[in-house]
């Protein structure tokens, strides 16, 4: 346990009357407190993170047997009132009077989960007792159902936030193959089968009831986690608490709580395999997941090889699986990625996206041979305890950078499935790492074998493009509505549009004067900012100077330079290029440029290093890299200043000079080649297929032209509408020598 500073009486009190401690220790410099109320059993963690954010997160683990979708119902109606303040938005309203920008909540398949971020911990205590009691004491009224969930309007249609959130969503290729694996992967009776945003069908049917009864069931005390991570004073959590408890006290007893996901898993007996159709106008490319079960939650040490040997199968264009699929002349698919969804039994999926589908029903053997080779010739000691080296640096970076967060997830899981003394165990993750990289490749390979081959069962999931199938759905879909009108007919059609009206006026009711302002906006000057010492050779800021042990001459570097000073085990070094003077022709190549240029050979004291070492060194040496038009923007998007390139190496700090050096070489000792440009123009012409199945891409990438210049602004020119026809073009002239050379010429004149 450790000593913490600050502790009142008051406090001391506080936990031992009504908050029994449950664990307490540090991790990555950072404090974990688990506590649980002797009162009302709401559990209670404290993360001492750094910063001057405050993060709060409400977990409540749920659990549904069916598709109604009453975990993702019950999210939104929250947001519609409590008992204590019946108006909706209210809360988020308050919320900002105290420094928030607004709340939010996440549904998961085993849990919902409610947030709210207030600058300082004042604020976050102020608006704590109003969220618990919107999450434990929602109205849930019949107008707010019928507004938030579904209604039919007076044109017969159907309608509703949530029944348009699951519309958009259910028939994608992505949730049709997903949905499909899980229910292969966990038969007979199982929540992690169950569709718990709701599928259409099932939300059409659903009613106002069903949720308060889930309500009842799930959003107890008992079942309920509240994460406070940022410099809180724990006494006044908890004072804030205590008080609030008074209240559920005074409701009374509740029924016995029986925890959920404590029923046996039923097994995974033999393989399964299916394909999937899903609705598209593009039939170019599908994709392929191939899925097996997972160790169960409290192997932490199964669970961090099994992520650590996906890891170095896929993380890189280096790596066995997209050396095989990827980077190849004619590939497979344009990305192989995996994921691991962490339920009392786990699931392991690798995900093969934009696959050509005349290789859709290729991938399953591919995989299996590439993976029976991979057992027969072995895994690459030295590249994986690389890796094991990297994904520590990872993970102190995590910590660092946002502690709150990166705890909030394992404390979550915890809640979920653990017992009062997992949570110590679960976080040793750097101690896994070390053991991990002192096991041979006679190990890993038994894992790989133990996993995925010697006969365990697995369920592979083929997604098929199908413009029939979207015009059959549409026509369904038609023919069902037009059923729905005639059924009702013109009097309860307009009975349904004068019964939303009336809803939509019920829900609108603002609160009185004064219910917002009775929270007292929190005083600035208490949040506790981080200290930061910026130094600049240009334009140096007014009252802002170096500590006494920093002495920065920067006034030679004939370009302009900023260092921030502050408290960082890692140094980021970005170079920022201006690309303003670019003529349309060479700004053409910029979404291809960022994509390719930590992939390329490069010339290092005149000796040619392969692409391979490359990205091997990068890997080996960096916690991350990266080259971005715009800042954080994407590659047929731009970001913050999306005139610009961001070239960016992050470095343990005492490599500052190698990520430099990183930056210099990448960026003027770089070889562009015909090889490289051909496997990377046509990954990102898949990608460019996948995105064109969203009607919301579609959307931006065209206002995007209509709004920026076509020929200036980076934000027109590399939206995906031009690109597809520029890179299309590309490839086929990499074809031809000459055609090649004067490609090749642009790049390196860019």
């Amino acid at each position: 346990s450790t000593q913490r500073h600050g502790g009142s009486n008051f406090h001391e009190k506080t936990k031992m009357e009504t908050f029994q401690q449950l664990a307490s220790f540090t991790y990555e410099k950072t404090l974990i407190e688990k506590y649980k109320s002797t009162r009302t059993g709401i559990t209670v963690c404290l993360v001492q993170a750094q910063g001057p954010l405050v993060n709060g997160y409400f977990a409540l683990s749920t659990e549904a047997h069916d598709d109604d979708g009453l975990p993702h119902t019950l999210e939104h109606l929250v947001f519609m009132g409590s008992e204590d303040y019946p108006y909706k938005g209210v809360l988020d309203l308050m919320a900002n009077r105290c420094l928030a920008q607004g709340t939010n909540a996440w549904t998961d398949t085993d849990h919902t989960c409610y947030t709210l971020t207030t600058a300082g911990a004042e604020g976050f205590l102020n608006i704590l007792p109003v969220y618990l009691d919107h999450i434990l004491y929602p109205t849930i009224t019949d107008s707010a159902y019928l507004t938030e969930v579904h209604h039919i309007t007076a044109d017969g249609e159907d309608a509703g936030v949530v029944y348009c959130e699951m519309q958009a969503r259910e028939n994608t290729g992505d949730s049709r193959c997903h949905l499909t694996m899980l229910r292969h992967m966990y038969p007979g009776e199982c929540g992690y089968k169950s569709e718990t945003g709701g599928l259409m069908k099932n939300l059409r049917e659903c009613t106002a009831t069903k949720v308060r009864n889930y309500h009842r069931d799930f959003y107890r005390p008992e079942n309920l986690c509240i994460i406070v991570a940022g410099q809180a004073d724990p006494s006044a959590v908890f004072k804030v608490l205590q008080q609030y408890e008074d209240k559920i006290v005074a409701k009374g007893p509740l029924p016995a709580h029986v925890r959920p996901w404590t029923s046996p898993i039923p097994p995974l007996e033999s393989t399964v395999r299916e394909t999937v159709l899903f609705p598209s106008d593009e039939e170019d490319t599908g994709l392929v997941l191939v899925a097996w079960r997972g160790p169960k939650w409290m192997d932490f040490d199964g669970q961090t090889a099994l992520r650590t040997l996906w890891t170095y199968l896929t993380q890189s264009a280096i790596s066995p699986l997209n050396k095989e699929f990827v980077e190849i002349p004619d590939p497979y698919c344009s990305k192989v990625r995996y994921s691991f969804i962490e339920n009392q039994e786990a699931c392991l999926y690798v995900s093969f996206d934009n696959v050509p589908k005349s290789k859709l029903t290729l991938i399953e053997p591919k995989l299996f041979e590439v993976l029976n080779r991979i057992a027969v010739e072995g895994i690459d000691e030295s590249r994986m305890r690389e890796l094991l080296y990297q994904r520590r640096l990872k993970h102190m970076n995590l910590y660092e950078c946002n502690a709150g967060e990166a705890a909030a997830g394992l404390l979550i899981t915890d809640f979920l499935y653990g017992s009062d003394s997992s949570l110590q165990s679960q976080v040793q993750e750097l101690e896994r790492y070390e053991a991990l990289s002192q096991r041979p490749s006679s190990w890993w390979v038994q894992l790989l074998c133990d996993s995925t081959l010697n006969g365990k069962p697995f369920v592979a999931i083929v997604g098929e493009p199908s413009k029939a199938f979207g015009e059959q759905m549409r026509q369904t879909e038609q023919d069902r509505v037009n059923s729905q009108i005639a059924s009702l007919g013109p009097e309860r059609l307009a009975q349904l549009g004068t019964d939303l009206e009336t809803a939509a006026e019920n829900n609108g009711i603002e609160p009185p004067a004064g219910v917002i302002e009775r929270l007292s906006v929190p005083n600035v000057e208490n949040i506790p900012f981080i200290p930061i010492h910026p130094i600049r050779n240009h334009r140096q800021p007014l009252n802002l100077t170096a500590p006494d042990n920093v002495h920065l001459d920067l006034s030679d570097i004939p370009f302009f330079m900023q260092v921030d000073h502050l408290q960082t085990s890692f140094v980021t070094v970005s170079a920022i290029y201006d690309t303003s003077a670019l003529s349309t022709g060479l700004r053409l190549y910029l979404p291809l440029f960022c994509s390719v240029l930590f992939q390329l050979p490069l010339v290092r004291n005149g000796v040619t290093l392969s692409h391979e070492d490359v990205i091997k060194e990068l890997q080996a040496e960096t916690v991350t890299y990266s080259a971005d038009i715009g800042i954080c923007g994407g590659i047929f998007s731009v970001g913050e200043m999306g005139q610009a390139i961001v070239v960016t190496v992050k470095m343990e700090s005492s490599r500052y000079s190698k990520a430099v050096q990183w930056v210099q070489e990448i960026m003027t000792q770089t070889q562009f080649t015909v090889d490289r440009l051909k496997i990377v123009a046509s990954k990102l012409i898949n990608d460019i297929t996948s995105s064109k199945r969203s009607g919301s891409a579609v959307g931006v990438a065209g206002l995007r032209c209509l709004t920026f210049d076509a020929n200036r602004s980076n934000a027109a020119v590399v939206s995906f509408g031009k690109q597809s026809r520029f890179l299309t073009e590309l490839v086929a002239k990499l074809e031809d020598s000459e055609s090649a050379k004067g490609i090749l010429a642009d790049l390196n004149q860019l």
